[in-house]
C-alpha cells in the first residue's frame, strides 16, 4: 500500500550533498536499476548549471537498445543552502500526453525506479531508513 502511496505521491528529500554527488550519483546508478526485461535511461530535460536540474527517466527493454520516447517520469534536483540538495521523483500522474492514464507496466517500473532510488540512496549514505523498500 505505502508503494501506492508513491507513485501517487512521489518523494522530495533534503539530502545532505552538494548537487554535483547528487547528479554524479544519479549518473552512475540509475543506468544499473532493472525491472524485469526492462532497465532505465536518464536524459536531461532543463536546468540550470550548478542550480537545478530535470532529468527524464525514460525506460528500455535490456535486449534492445531502444529508449521509450516517453519518459515515465523525473528527478529534479535543486541546490538549496549551505551544502543541501533538494531530489524529488514527483508524482507519476504528472506525465504523458495531456492526461493519458500511465498504463499497468509503466506504473510497475515506475514505482520500482522510487523505490531501487531510495535504495541506493540509503547505500550510498545519503538517508537512513530502517530498513531496504522492496522492489517487486
Amino acid at each position: 500500500m505505502y508503494r501506492h502511496f508513491l507513485v501517487e505521491q512521489g518523494i522530495e528529500l533534503e539530502l545532505d550533498a552538494e548537487i554535483v554527488d547528487v547528479v554524479d550519483f544519479i549518473d552512475k546508478n540509475i543506468s544499473t536499476f532493472t525491472c524485469g526485461e526492462h532497465g532505465f535511461k536518464i536524459s536531461s530535460g532543463k536546468g540550470v548549471v550548478n542550480a537545478q536540474w530535470k532529468l527524464l527517466v525514460r525506460p528500455r527493454e535490456l535486449m534492445n537498445p531502444k529508449v521509450q520516447k516517453d519518459p515515465i517520469g523525473c528527478i529534479m534536483v535543486e541546490r538549496m543552502e549551505g551544502s543541501m540538495t533538494r531530489l524529488t521523483i514527483p508524482p507519476q500522474e504528472q506525465y504523458g500526453e495531456d492526461g493519458d492514464i500511465p498504463t499497468e507496466l509503466e506504473s510497475k517500473l515506475f514505482l520500482s525506479f522510487i523505490c531501487q532510488t531510495l535504495n541506493r540512496l540509503q547505500d550510498r549514505g545519503f538517508i537512513e531508513l530502517p530498513g531496504f523498500v522492496p522492489v517487486e
